[in-house]
């Protein structure tokens, strides 16, 4: 069984090159990735080096800062879904050394299969045959690029992410909601144990898109409000924004706004200070 999933923060940084560097040596190199970070940062790696891991379009500063942080352990699906929506600066996956030792390939287990021994063994038999596959695909001299569809679960010992604070607000708002899957939303809730730590006002900015802090709606089905481990009574559901909201500002069309509660209290606050 591979290790649970995990996050640690290890900095920021507006230079793309600088992240590149950083996230092709934590997939191909053994150094640590915090050790790393520190030799950039105190200009111990020279800038050509840095520049030889981007390209022409990349080795300008970024608009806005980027927040790094060392994940490991999970699966290759979730991670090329969050870089390809949220952390675009990263860049593809190479597998080529995630499969250069079959040995040692591991897989993401769900964590709900681990009650069921007979579900459990099953999925333990299927890791083997896909990593008999893998095998074989390979020893055929076939590309990784022809058979990378039987990967998905295959869990990544460790990987970068990065993303500027509104895209992690962004994430964060839909992926730390209990109707996300259960990976996606260990991830979410580890980033935001770590930005807790790390930025205490900032992440009073961070949360579940239906939290108070968020000042929005919960927008999942109604059934699924109705069982929410977070009650009712921390925010309101988006069928309810009629009732809430004076009768000129509501229309038939979703442009209805979840944040006009937020800025008419903000005007309230305005008007009486």
């Amino acid at each position: 069984m591979p290790e649970r999933l995990a996050v640690s923060f290890l900095g920021c940084s507006a230079v793309p090159h600088e992240i590149m560097y950083l996230a092709q040596n934590i997939r191909h190199d053994e150094e640590d990735p915090h050790q790393l970070w520190y030799s950039i940062q105190r200009g111990a790696i020279s800038e050509f080096e840095l520049e030889k891991h981007s390209d022409n379009t990349s080795n300008k500063q970024t608009d806005q800062a980027q927040f790094l942080f060392l994940v490991k352990n999970i699966s290759i699906a979730t991670y090329n879904n969050v870089v390809s929506e949220y952390s675009k600066i990263i860049g593809p996956r190479n597998y080529s050394k995630q499969l250069s030792n079959l040995a040692k390939l591991q897989f993401v287990v769900p964590p709900a299969l681990l009650s069921d021994n007979k579900v459990i063994a099953q999925w333990q038999h299927l890791q083997k045959e896909v990593v008999k596959f893998i095998h074989l695909c390979a020893s055929r001299g076939l590309s990784i690029s022809d058979y990378k569809l039987s990967l998905p679960m295959v869990a990544l010992p460790r990987d970068l992410l990065a993303f500027d604070f509104k895209t992690l607000q962004s994430f964060l708002d839909s992926a730390m909601c209990e109707q996300s899957g259960w990976e996606i939303k260990t991830l979410a809730w580890e980033l935001y144990e770590v930005m807790k730590t790390e930025f205490k006002i900032l992440s009073q900015r961070l949360g579940i898109k239906c939290w108070e802090n968020r000042q929005t709606v919960c927008d999942e089905s109604l059934q699924a409000y109705n069982q929410c481990r977070f009650g009712k009574s921390v925010r309101p559901h988006q069928s309810s924004l009629k009732t809430m909201l004076p009768p000129e500002h509501y229309h038939q069309t979703t442009s209805v706004s979840p944040n006009y509660r937020a800025s008419s209290e903000i005007s309230s606050i305005r008007t009486t200070s």
